[in-house]
């Protein structure tokens, strides 16, 4: 049930967008400017959205994302001397959206990894050599979530490292750990949503001479994991995973 209901989230989004392409923004604003469903949608995409409004009606855009985003659309028709006029329809759209983003900036973390990413300084590709050598942004280690946010289980796996937020929802998608167990040695973790599932990212796992090592590279949107095993302390294989990171789980590629 649970599946069922992210994938009918996921196709909602993609009709709000199919007519956002393809109709007039008051047909979009009769069919789909519901609270609820535009809950469903990232603060940058409702940007986008609000604005596509005042674009279809021939805006003219100071920021310079926008002119350059809606300037490669078709229907785009920048008209200097227009005065906008908005419907009863649209400006109810247009207030929806702004309602929306107001819950999303005030829950926002806004020193998750995202966050810091696009507005301070570049973080990704993450890896583990940047992550254990500290080679990583001035000001990142002050992204720390508090140990007794998580789980008991979690708690336990933490044993004096870190954790950060990946994203900036309220409930974040994901989290890095960065520990220091078991016995002292540096792995780190990605954890899906409210400990749905942890994935393996960096550091040694079993014993000694027979091993699996972890490296990873992580982007905004991509996840790949090479995996060495080691037999009697010789590399035995090697293999590579490779996973999209998502809205609703990490999916292998």
């Amino acid at each position: 049930m649970k599946n069922l209901f992210l994938g009918l989230c996921v196709a909602l989004v993609c009709h709000i967008y199919s007519y956002s392409q393809s109709e007039n923004i008051e047909k979009l604003a009769v069919d789909v400017m519901g609270i609820k469903q535009l809950r469903l949608m990232t603060k940058p995409e409702l940007r986008i959205l609000r604005n596509e409004v005042f674009a279809r009606k021939g805006h003219v855009f100071r920021s310079k994302d926008l002119a350059a985003y809606f300037g490669k659309k078709v229907w785009y028709k920048p008209m200097p001397d227009k005065q906008i006029i908005l419907t009863d329809n649209e400006q109810e759209f247009v207030d929806n959206i702004k309602t929306v983003e107001a819950e999303v900036t005030k829950s926002i973390n806004f020193r998750c990894l995202e966050y810091y990413n696009e507005n301070i300084e570049a973080i990704y590709p993450l890896t583990g050599d940047k992550v254990i050598k500290n080679r990583l942004p001035k000001g990142l280690s002050a992204l720390k979530i508090a140990p007794k946010e998580l789980k008991v289980g979690l708690q336990r796996i933490l044993y004096g490292g870190d954790v950060y937020a990946l994203d900036c929802n309220a409930q974040p998608h994901y989290r890095l750990m960065i520990t220091n167990y078991p016995k002292g040695n540096y792995h780190c973790y990605l954890v899906e949503g409210d400990v749905k599932k942890i994935h393996k990212l960096y550091g040694s796992f079993g014993i000694q001479e027979d091993r699996e090592d972890y490296s990873f590279v992580l982007a905004k949107d991509s996840l790949v994991i090479t995996i060495k095993n080691w037999k009697k302390e010789k590399e035995a294989s090697v293999r590579e995973e490779k996973f999209a990171i998502t809205t609703v789980g990490v999916i292998k590629q």
